[in-house]
């Protein structure tokens, strides 16, 4: 919580305390009332980014990598769910995605139809048949340091990719979630997205 809106907090409960007290005839006045509230800092609204944008970072990414951004912008999951996925909760036209600590509940992702067949044509051109849609380059499990090391895939590849592509303000891989937000408001409006880079 901020200094601005923890001292808004104060003020809101200090000043119902002191309405009580003028009600009961404890004191004559509510001294909080005429003091200023601090003003708070507007909410950042997310601005998401465009699909010909993500299509211009995914053409730049190693496979590995386009296939996470493909899930952030595509699929809208989380960064953790992203790195997490599973090929056996991948069904076709839909994903599972389990409760993790980010989300304390189950949910079902439909598949937008233009991006159906990455998963597959993902996992038939890298080998990955089972465990983790994106694996480590070691094959392995990502583990809670390469969890806690996120920032070092934001900075190392999904920053010079955004830049790249001319996204300005907001570097955060995060923002992609409003990119399928914007996606599944356009779903009657959808074109055909560039092949990406395991089927090139």
């Amino acid at each position: 919580m901020s200094s601005a809106s923890a001292t808004i907090k104060a003020l809101g409960f200090l000043q119902g305390v002191f309405k009580r007290a003028v009600v009961r005839g404890k004191v004559s006045a509510n001294p909080v009332r005429e003091v200023d509230k601090p003003r708070q800092a507007g909410v950042r609204r997310a601005v998401p980014l465009a699909p010909e944008t993500v299509e211009t970072m995914r053409l730049t990414l190693e496979p590995d990598d386009a296939m996470v951004l493909t899930l952030l912008a595509y699929v809208g999951l989380r960064p953790e769910e992203a790195i997490n996925a599973q090929v056996e909760h991948v069904n076709g036209t839909r994903l599972w995605v389990p409760a993790r600590k980010v989300a304390n509940h189950d949910r079902d992702v439909d598949l937008l139809p233009v991006v159906q067949a990455d998963p597959q044509a993902w996992l038939l051109a890298s080998g990955v048949r089972s465990g983790l849609v994106v694996p480590r380059s070691s094959g392995r499990a990502w583990t809670e340091s390469d969890w806690r090391n996120w920032r070092n895939w934001r900075t190392r590849v999904y920053k010079p990719a955004a830049l790249a592509a001319g996204v300005t303000g907001d570097l955060r891989p995060y923002r992609l979630r409003g990119s399928f937000a914007s996606l599944l408001l356009y779903e009657g409006h959808q074109r055909r997205l560039t092949p990406p880079p395991w089927e090139r």
